[in-house]
């Protein structure tokens, strides 16, 4: 797919793009049932503009608004002395969806685990979630993987 001839463009985040960036990642925050508040959001946004954070953003730029954005980080592979790339999150505006950018976003950031000479790309859904798992499992295998959480925070 173009999506330069379509107009939209993938591209780093900037400072400026700091509100656009919120506006989405809120809407993302209620779709995966949560909230974020602006104070961790800015804490976030500071390690996107960060060239020495790990943590990474791509943003898909439409003719006038930012209407996506993928984070995602690589990671060790101990047992296979490699890394590979996980996507934390990944959003298109709604009145987006069904266009393929998607798609493309994961191809984009799969091009630059290429590049880093990743071994694969990871990512979550939630169970529910039937819309993506079906472009998710045109584009990839599904693990056997299952994921745990312990919170650290409650610890006494």
């Amino acid at each position: 797919m173009n999506l330069q001839a379509e107009g939209y463009r993938f591209r780093a985040p900037i400072a400026a793009d700091f509100e656009s960036w919120l506006a989405l990642y809120q809407k993302y925050a209620v779709d995966v049932k949560t909230t974020v508040d602006r104070d961790i959001a800015r804490i976030v946004w500071a390690w996107f503009i960060d060239p020495h954070h790990p943590a990474k953003c791509v943003l898909v730029a439409g003719e006038e608004a930012v209407v996506g954005f993928a984070h995602f980080r690589s990671f060790p592979r101990t047992l296979n002395g490699n890394e590979a790339g996980y996507i934390d999150d990944l959003y298109v505006s709604p009145d987006h969806r069904g266009s393929g950018l998607a798609r493309a976003v994961i191809e984009h950031v799969a091009d630059i685990g290429a590049r880093r000479r990743w071994s694969h790309l990871r990512w979550v859904v939630f169970e529910d979630n039937e819309r993506a798992r079906g472009l998710y499992d045109q584009i990839a295998e599904r693990s056997d993987l299952l994921t745990y959480i312990m919170p650290i925070c409650a610890r006494p």
